[in-house]
Formats: C-alpha cells, sequence, structure tokens
C-alpha cells in the first residue's frame, strides 16, 4: 500500500532504456532451462534460411524434366511466371509478418484476420504436408549417396540422416539458424559455379571448344509442344510445368513461420522480403536460362529420373561438353539440399503445431519447450511420420520421391492460396477502419493487385494441376488422387473445423489491429532510446549527468531515511482478542527489517464482538465499555492498545489509525421516520413518495453513558438506510426525508449516480451535531494514542468538503498528521477529481496500479512495462480486493518497496500470514474456525528481506531498464548515508533471463549477489567472473550465482522465470543482517 499527493500519471523519473543484447529481446539474454521459444535468429539467419527456403532440390533435379517437356523457352518462361507468384507471395507474407510476427506465421494471421476454422485448417494441412515431407527429402538424399556406393543398402543412410536431422531440430534454433547459413552458402556458391561455368560452355571455353550461342533454340527449338501441336501444345506444355516450377522454389513461409524466434523481426523480415525479387530472378530465372542454351531439351538423358545428379541439366551440360569431375560437386549439394530441407520441413511443422495450439487448436503440450526453447513434443509428433521412409527400402525410392513432390506441392499452393486470401482481409480491414498502411513496418509493392493476382494465378494453377489426367486415355486413379487429394483433406478440414468450433468470419470492422500497433509504437519508444543509451554508456553519463558526478546530486546528501508502513491487521484475524499483544510483541522485529509505521485496524467497537470494525457501533469505545457482548473488541482491549503504541513510541514507530466515518451499525432501537425509496442504480431518482419506515437508527451507547460524548444518535443524524422494519421482506434503499436533508453532492457520482449511501446507517456529514461529534473524536483519539496519522476508510462515500474541515481541523488543534484516503477506483482522473475537492489536503491510495498490479499477475507473460500506466504511481494490496497471483507479489513488492517514489504499505497477511475461516454449520463468525496462518511461500523469506533492502539500500538517482515486455530492471546509485546502490531485476516469463545494466564505475570489480538467494551461503574463494561457485551448506553443495561489475560499471545480472532478484555487494554494510531477517 502507498500514497500520494501527486496528481501524476506516470512515475517521477521513469527513465527507461535498454541496450542490444546479442539474445532475445534488446537488452536481455538468455540464462539457464527454457519453457518458450527463443529469439536467437538474426538478421543473417534469416537471410540464409529465406535463401535456402527457395532453393530447393527442383532446382538442380526437376529443372532437367520441366525443359524437356516444355523446351528452352517454355522453361524460362514457367520460371518467370512462378518467380512472379512466388515473390507476390513473399511479399505479401512479408508485410503481415513484419506486422505480427508470431511462431505459426500464416497460419495463425489466418485465424486473426479470417476466421478460427480457416486457421486451423490450413495448420493442420500445412502440418501434415511439412511434416510427410521429412521422408521424401530423406529419400531424395538416400538415393543420392547410392551415387557414389550402391553396394551399402540404404536403409543406411537413411537412419544415419534421421538421426542427424532430429537432433539438429531438438538442440536450439540457434544451431539450426547456423546449418540453414551453411546449406544456403553450398546452395549459392554451386548456383553461381553452374551459372558462370554454363556461360563458359555456351560461349566456347569448354574442352570441346564449341560455341553454342543460341543454337539449341532452333534446333530442336525453343518450345516443345504437350498433348497438342502448335500454339495449342506449347501453351499445354508450359502450363503442365509450373507445378514443377513451384516446387524449385520451395518453402519462402518459413520466414513468416520463423517471426517469433527472430531478434526484432519487424526490420530483419522485411528486410528479408525485399530482396526476394533479386534472388528469385538470379538463383531461377538466370540458371533455367543459362541450362536452356547448352542443353537441347530432346537430350534422351533428361528423360530419365535416377534421383541422383545424373539427371541434373547442369551434369547433362559439362558431360556434354566435356567436363566429368562435375556430377560429384552437384551429388553433394544436392545430398546438403535434400537434408537442409528436410530439417526445414522440421522445424516448419513444429513451429506450426505450437502455432495451432497456443490458438487452441492442438493440445497446449505442443507448446512445452525444452530448455534450448524447442518445442519438443511439437518436434516428437513431426517425427512420429518420419519411419515411413523404411517403406522404400528394397524399391526404386526416385518413383516414391516423384510421388510426394506431386501430393507436397499442391498443398504448398493451397498454403498460398491462404496467405493472399488473408492479406486481402488483412487490406481491406485496415481499409475499413480507416487505418493508413503508412504506419505498417513493411508495405509490399503495388497491392492489392499483388495479391489478387497471386491469388488468381496460384488458384488457376492448383484447379488445372491435374488436366492432363482428364485427357482422353490418360486417367488414373493415382494421379488423380496425386494432383487432387490435398484438395479434399483441405476441405474436408476446414468443414470439420468451421462445423465443430461454430466458427465464422470475423467482420472486417472489427479485426484486431490495435493490438499489435500497441506493440509498434512501444518497441520504437524503446529504439528512439537506443541512441542516447549507447551515447551515454561511452560518455559513463546516467540520468543526463556525468556518472562521476553523481555524488553532486541533491539527492545524494539526502538526510530522509527510508520508511515504510504496515497494514497491521487482515480480516481473517481470529477474535482472541490478543492481536493487539501479538502486534506489540512483533515490534521489535519490524523495526529491525525497516518497518517504522503501523497502519492499526479500526479499533473502535463493532456491531458484535467478532466485528472488524468496519461495522462500526461506537466511535468512542476503544474496547474499554461492556457494548455489543463484550469489553475488548475484536482485536483487543483499550489497556492492551495503550500498551502497544507506547511500545512503539519508545522504539521510534508510528502509528495510524483507520477511521470508519462514513456510516454506524448495530443500532439500539428503532425509530420511526419518513423516506423514499431510490433506485439502486441511479439514487438520484425517488420511486416512491415520502412514506413512514421504521429504521434502525437510535444508538444511545448505554454503558458508555456520557463518557467522552454525550451525544445519541437518531434518525436526524442519518440520510439512508437499507432496512424497514415495516416491510421487513422488502431489500431497498431508503432516503430519510426531512427538509435540508439529502444526499451529499460532492461524493463519487460514476457509480449508481450518487454513491453516498453505502451500507448499513448512513451518517448525514451535513449535519452539525455529526460534525461536530466526529472532530471531537479526531482530538480525543489524538489524546488517547500517540498517533502520526489516520486512514480515512471508504472516503467516496462522504463528503469530500467534510474530509477537508477534518484534516484542517486537527491541524489547527496543533498535530501535523498524516492523513491517506481510500479511493477505490481504477479511474486515476476520478482520484484526482477526489484530490482536488479536498484541496490536496490528503494522500490517496493507489488503487488503480493495485488493479492493473492484480490484472498482470493473473495474465500470463503481461507487459510488465505498462505497470504505471494510469495509475497514481504507487500500491495498495486492500483486504485482497484485487488480488494478486502469489507468485507475482515478490514481483510487486520489489516494485513499490525499492523504487525511489511513493510511501509503500505491506499488507499483514503477507508478512505474518492470513488466518483464512471455514464456516461451521450455523455459518456465523462467531463458530467460525480458523487456520493457522498461511504465508504464501513466494513471500516466506522473500518479503521480510526486500523490505530489509528498501531499509539498507535504496537511495539516491533511479534509472530504469525497459528492454522487453517481460522482463524489466532499475538501478539505485545510492546516496552519501548509503553509498552502496543495488540492482533490481524482475521477470514474469518462463524463460530465466539476464538484464545488462550499469551500477556506477565506483563499483567497478565489486562481486555482487542477489540478497534474495537465500539457500547459499557466501564464499568468496576465487574470481567468478560472473559464474556460479559451489558452496557447502546443510551437507550439500549449493550454486551460488556472483556477477563482478566490468571496468566500465555493467554487470549483467540473471532472475529466474517469474523471479525477483535484488543484486548488493557482496560487502556492503548490513549484508550478514538477510541471514536472520527471515
Amino acid at each position: 500500500m502507498a500514497m500520494t499527493q501527486d496528481t501524476i500519471t506516470k512515475p517521477k523519473g521513469f527513465n527507461t532504456s535498454y541496450d542490444n543484447s546479442p539474445d532475445m529481446e534488446p537488452g536481455i539474454q538468455a540464462a539457464g532451462e527454457m519453457e518458450e521459444i527463443r529469439r536467437d535468429m538474426k538478421s543473417r539467419h534469416i537471410n540464409m534460411i529465406a535463401i535456402a527456403g527457395m532453393i530447393g532440390t527442383g532446382l538442380f533435379l526437376s529443372s532437367g524434366s520441366v525443359i524437356a517437356t516444355a523446351g528452352p523457352a517454355g522453361a524460362f518462361i514457367a520460371y518467370i511466371i512462378m518467380g512472379f507468384v512466388t515473390a507476390g507471395v513473399s511479399y505479401t507474407t512479408g508485410e503481415i509478418t513484419s506486422f505480427m510476427p508470431s511462431t505459426g506465421g500464416f497460419v495463425r494471421h489466418a485465424t486473426k484476420f479470417v476466421e478460427p476454422a480457416l486457421g486451423a485448417a490450413t495448420g493442420w494441412n500445412f502440418w501434415y504436408t511439412m511434416a510427410i515431407s521429412v521422408p521424401a527429402e530423406i529419400s531424395a538424399a538416400a538415393t543420392v549417396i547410392q551415387f557414389w556406393n550402391a553396394s551399402i543398402n540404404s536403409a543406411v543412410w537413411i537412419s544415419v540422416f534421421l538421426v542427424l536431422i532430429i537432433l539438429l531440430n531438438l538442440c536450439g534454433v540457434k544451431l539450426y539458424g547456423e546449418s540453414e547459413v551453411v546449406f544456403a552458402s553450398l546452395k549459392i556458391m554451386l548456383i553461381i559455379g553452374l551459372i558462370i561455368g554454363g556461360l563458359v560452355i555456351d560461349l566456347g571455353g569448354a574442352p570441346n571448344h564449341d560455341r553454342i550461342g543460341f543454337r539449341y533454340w532452333n534446333d530442336p527449338g525453343a518450345f516443345n509442344t504437350y498433348i497438342d501441336t502448335g500454339s495449342t501444345g506449347r501453351f499445354l506444355a508450359i502450363w503442365s510445368v509450373l507445378i514443377s516450377a513451384a516446387f524449385s522454389y520451395g518453402n519462402i513461409q518459413v520466414v513468416a513461420i520463423s517471426g517469433s524466434e527472430t531478434q526484432n523481426p519487424r526490420k530483419i523480415i522485411p528486410a528479408a522480403t525485399k530482396k526476394t525479387f533479386f534472388r528469385v530472378f538470379f538463383f531461377y530465372v538466370l540458371s533455367i536460362f543459362i541450362v536452356g542454351l547448352i542443353v537441347p531439351y530432346n537430350d534422351r538423358q533428361l528423360q530419365i529420373s535416377t534421383g541422383t545428379a545424373q539427371q541434373s541439366p547442369f551434369v547433362i551440360a559439362f558431360q556434354r561438353s566435356g567436363v566429368s569431375v562435375v556430377p560429384s560437386i552437384i551429388n553433394a549439394i544436392v545430398c546438403t539440399s535434400a537434408f537442409s530441407s528436410g530439417s526445414a520441413c522440421i522445424f516448419i511443422a513444429s513451429r506450426t503445431l505450437y502455432g495451432l495450439s497456443q490458438d487452441g487448436h492442438a493440445p497446449k503440450i505442443f507448446q512445452k519447450c525444452n530448455r534450448f526453447g524447442v518445442p519438443h513434443y511439437a518436434v516428437g509428433l513431426t517425427c512420429v511420420l518420419l519411419p515411413l521412409v523404411y517403406l522404400n527400402v528394397g524399391s526404386n525410392t526416385s518413383v516414391v520421391f516423384g510421388w510426394f513432390v506431386n501430393i507436397t506441392t499442391v498443398a504448398g499452393l493451397i498454403g498460398w492460396i491462404v496467405i493472399e486470401v488473408t492479406y486481402l482481409r488483412f487490406y481491406y480491414g485496415l481499409k475499413a477502419q480507416g487505418i493508413s498502411r503508412n504506419d505498417l513496418p513493411y508495405r509490399g509493392p503495388l497491392q492489392p493487385y499483388t495479391a489478387w493476382a497471386t491469388l488468381l494465378m496460384v488458384f488457376l494453377i492448383v484447379f488445372f494441376s491435374g488436366f492432363s489426367v482428364f485427357v482422353k486415355g490418360n486417367f488414373t486413379a493415382s494421379g488423380f488422387l496425386t494432383c487432387y487429394l490435398n484438395v479434399f483433406i483441405f476441405i474436408a478440414l476446414y468443414a470439420f473445423f468451421k462445423i465443430f468450433m461454430r466458427s465464422k468470419i470475423i467482420p472486417l470492422s472489427v479485426l484486431d489491429f490495435q493490438t499489435e500497433f500497441q506493440s509498434i509504437r512501444e518497441e520504437e519508444q524503446f529504439r528512439s532510446q537506443t541512441a542516447k543509451i549507447e551515447e551515454d554508456e561511452k560518455s559513463s553519463t546516467i540520468l543526463g549527468h556525468k556518472a562521476k558526478d553523481i555524488e553532486n546530486q541533491t539527492s545524494w546528501t539526502s538526510p530522509n531515511e527510508n520508511t515504510c508502513m504496515l497494514e497491521a491487521f487482515e480480516w481473517y484475524t481470529p477474535p482472541d482478542g490478543r492481536h493487539y499483544q501479538r502486534l506489540q510483541s512483533a515490534l521489535s522485529d519490524l523495526k529491525e527489517i525497516g518497518v517504522d509505521n503501523l497502519l492499526l485496524p479500526p479499533g473502535c467497537k463493532a456491531m458484535q464482538p467478532t466485528g472488524n470494525g468496519y461495522d462500526i457501533y461506537d466511535l468512542y469505545d476503544l474496547g474499554e465499555f461492556d457494548q455489543k457482548g463484550s469489553v475488548a473488541t475484536k482485536w483487543g482491549s483499550k489497556q492492551d492498545l495503550i500498551a502497544l503504541a507506547q511500545a512503539a513510541e519508545e522504539l521510534g514507530m508510528g502509528m495510524y489509525w483507520d477511521a470508519v466515518l462514513n456510516h454506524k451499525a448495530g443500532a439500539d432501537r428503532k425509530e420511526k421516520c419518513l423516506a423514499v425509496t431510490v433506485d439502486p442504480k441511479d439514487r438520484n431518482i425517488d420511486l416512491t413518495k415520502p412514506q413512514e419506515i421504521e429504521a434502525w437508527v437510535g444508538f444511545d451507547f448505554a454503558s458508555r453513558g456520557d463518557a467522552y460524548s454525550k451525544l445519541k444518535y437518531g434518525w436526524e443524524h442519518f440520510n439512508g438506510i437499507d432496512y424497514n422494519d415495516l416491510d421487513s421482506t422488502k431489500t431497498a434503499i431508503y432516503k430519510i426525508f426531512a427538509p435540508g436533508k439529502d444526499w451529499a453532492r460532492d461524493v463519487c457520482t460514476s457509480e449508481n449516480g450518487n454513491y453516498d449511501y453505502l451500507m448499513f446507517a448512513n451518517l448525514d456529514h451535513s449535519n452539525p451535531e455529526v460534525r461536530s461529534d466526529i472532530m471531537g473524536w479526531a482530538e480525543w483519539i489524538g489524546g488517547q494514542l500517540p498517533l502520526k496519522g489516520m486512514r480515512l476508510d471508504a472516503v467516496k462515500h462522504y463528503s469530500a468538503e467534510f474530509q477537508k474541515n477534518l484534516v484542517e481541523h486537527i491541524r489547527q488543534s496543533g498535530k501535523e498528521w498524516f492523513f491517506v484516503s481510500e479511493y477505490w477506483s481504477g479511474n486515476v482522473l476520478e482520484i484526482q477529481d477526489y484530490l482536488k475537492k479536498v484541496d490536496y489536503k490528503v494522500h490517496a491510495f493507489d488503487a488503480p496500479l493495485c488493479q492493473r498490479l492484480s490484472a498482470v499477475s493473473q495474465t500470463k507473460g503481461a507487459d510488465l512495462r505498462l505497470v504505471f500506466e494510469k495509475t497514481l504511481v504507487k500500491f495498495e494490496p486492500e483486504h485482497a480486493v484485487a488480488p494478486i497471483s502469489p507468485t507475482f507479489k515478490p514481483l510487486a513488492y520489489a516494485l513499490i518497496l525499492l523504487r525511489k517514489d511513493g510511501y509503500p504499505c505491506i499488507f499483514y497477511g503477507d508478512l505474518y500470514g492470513i488466518c483464512s475461516s471455514t464456516p461451521t454449520k450455523t455459518g456465523t463468525l462467531k463458530n467460525r474456525k480458523f487456520r493457522h496462518p498461511h504465508v504464501p511461500k513466494e513471500l516466506e523469506r522473500s518479503l521480510p528481506a526486500i523490505i530489509l533492502a528498501r531499509k539498507l539500500y535504496a537511495y539516491g538517482e533511479q534509472q530504469d531498464y525497459l528492454p522487453s515486455r517481460n522482463c524489466i530492471g532499475f538501478v539505485r546509485y545510492g546516496n552519501a548515508r548509503h553509498p552502496w546502490g543495488m540492482a533490481c531485476v524482475m521477470n514474469n516469463g518462463l524463460t530465466p533471463v539476464k538484464l545488462r545494466m550499469f551500477v556506477g564505475k565506483r563499483h567497478a570489480g565489486q562481486r555482487w549477489s542477489d540478497v534474495l538467494d537465500f539457500d547459499q551461503a557466501l564464499d568468496e574463494s576465487g574470481d567468478l567472473n560472473g559464474k556460479s561457485e559451489q558452496t557447502k551448506r546443510g551437507g550439500k553443495m549449493k550454486k551460488k550465482r556472483i556477477v563482478r561489475i566490468s571496468a566500465k560499471g555493467y554487470a549483467e545480472f540473471p532472475v529466474a522465470s517469474m523471479g525477483v532478484g535484488v543484486w548488493v555487494n557482496e560487502s556492503a554494510e548490513g549484508r550478514e543482517r538477510f541471514g536472520t531477517c527471515l
């Protein structure tokens, strides 16, 4: 709990910074066991993966059959057409992926921008396609190996490839990226070599010195025919090879699939996408053009399907010119290409399954990752299909490979159709919502025309892919299924998910763009600070000052000591009357760890002995008179209370009273009065005319008599009640009717029209006797107890003007009390309006921050950087009205206790436990059985240590580091009285990380450790240089994490998943106290 008088909506001095670390988000590094995918791929990985994905085995092997079928010019045209189609797919994919980089790529985009059923159907179809493609690629690799040695059974090579490809995909995306860099480099070198070699042959530079030129375009010709003769035959020949040309272009989708495993994907993916067209033209169109010059389409070897380099048109060309070494070179590259393609298929399939799981279209287990950040269960399911490759042992694997080529290529083209449909929905959704594409990280050229043209072309290719089957005499069941089976599978999947999920197409007007735009704005904001932070690092500048001048700042000489308040009760405290005694026995321990103020419970007499005091009966009875069934209150007697106050005063600890001033409960007698029934949803509206009611509004305080106050309360002292004894069956809110009597107008009006009435008998603060009695009580209790201030409960439910007058009255009596109000609202503007009404004479609990922390704590992967947005900066647990997840509470307390701003307050239940009760058969509070207090295990040791860290080290200027949504940190640089400083890093993700922060050059060479690392003992042996050291404790060897501050004043501070670390110099004053504060 914390208070503020400021009307600010963002924390003071919230200086954000991050640096560009090589791993994960900017500024953080992976550390330890991973449970989420990792952003380990860099720009070079994505660029080379894009190339490797585009250059498949088809370019080296299948292009020969394309030339044989369509002729050199026909093949050239076919590859140009598919080149433009591939570029179109790449541009549309790049635009959406740079806007929404997510694992699963276009599959998840379909779910978000079209409908869930399409995303699910596309995902499962694509997963199956990629998974079944792996055996095909392994078959190709095994066949290629037999080119050199056919005596070894292909099952041996298949087994070797299977083991290698599985291990590669289980050992982290970074290793996969590095392997693709190597494989892509080999492909690029081979293609460049073949293009240059082809030009040399064509121009007569081969051993046979035969200058070919365009000879083969004249004889046998530039075009071949298919099925028919003439122009029709030439057209059908070109059309028939488009599928093979599409297969040659490989898996361009891999860039989109890997979006969320890429560092800075919104920048890297567009950069890779922009180069697509030129890569396509250079690697494919030019290659096909060159090979079409040097090999005639009627060469008989082009018609032979061996599955090895012997069928490559490049090999045939070089053999015809007298060069014999090329086949082995090409064969080796084709082997690595097949292995690379198989590895890519497992990568794509597993990430597709991961994305399906995230969208709820697959079991959640597929989101679980190993310590390398690999979704190993998704990889495992994908690999289930790998043994199918053994079915090919002993048969002609090239035939199987050709069958796989056809079925997987059609499935890939269906994926391209979905990509284009999704993009068009994305495009027109932006247009429908009036959002400019200029705000996107990347814009594809000539949209939406590129998408429409690509969609139409791919659809026509798929629709007519099996046209030759329908030619008279050519129909076969296997041929038909090869061309169209996957089309039927996809339609069936879509229909199934459409019905099962009751999915509907999302209207364009409600497509969610703002979530991603918000992420883009945040990333741009943080990146805009990079240059300044880097410059600061070079010049050792922090917070706009030279680091060496930190000791010249005003904060360095501040004499103020950190204070901390304990809300010294919890709702389920057993009603045994001994709570004050328990508090008194704990005072010295509380003072030792840094708690120097107590917020006492509302200790006035309640309507029943077990009442917490919010059901207040008598302000002037602190447990002194026999009223309402007992002398003592639930918390204890007045004597106990005074003894507690005296003990606290002797220790220098302040006490604050929780004042309930808006109502009374447990009246002694009924009175008749006039009242009107009001609308409970708008209490400004009267539902009835004035009528007589009988209400419990008479308070005589018989046992107390006239002691301390002579006022006896009657109906005239109240303005509302919720019970009419004349009509006990009716539930209603009654406004007491009398001349000049009404609800207060300076209360909360944003709820229920007017929220003056809350519960019980509502006090009328416009009544002079009520005002005088309450102000007299405030003076009286100040004479009974050495108070330093008050908490005003439920201030939105009674007059703000009266509250201001109360504060003024107390201060005029000579008491400079600190007043804090509980205005429970998530709207910071509403609280600011209240503070204005009371002329800023009180502070306010930060209810918005409490609600924000509650929401963040209960949302997986919530953005920690936005915790302070639209809050008063401070924190208020407030009887768990907005509960905070136990696992998040250490992070929440680190934020409110260790940061520069705010007056923090600790909730009693988090320090000493909550005695939650179990009702008996009667259900009454009196008969409830209370459990032994339970302290959340997450706080049992961490909370006392965080409080002590505030007392000892949380001083001076503050520098914030906000590198990612799940990992943030800040540094306190200390002051003259507390020069040690500290670094705090917290993480609400499932991934252990490290955060690099600047703590100051004056700390260079120091060893810092985490004061929350409780299980470890300090060990001064050896220079660890940031590594773990072994320490012996309890007969077991433990690891202790220590970091050493660099010469420039930097260090990388690790933090566990869902954890917080508070790092301090091991030699800092008070470090030994952390072993006893628990």
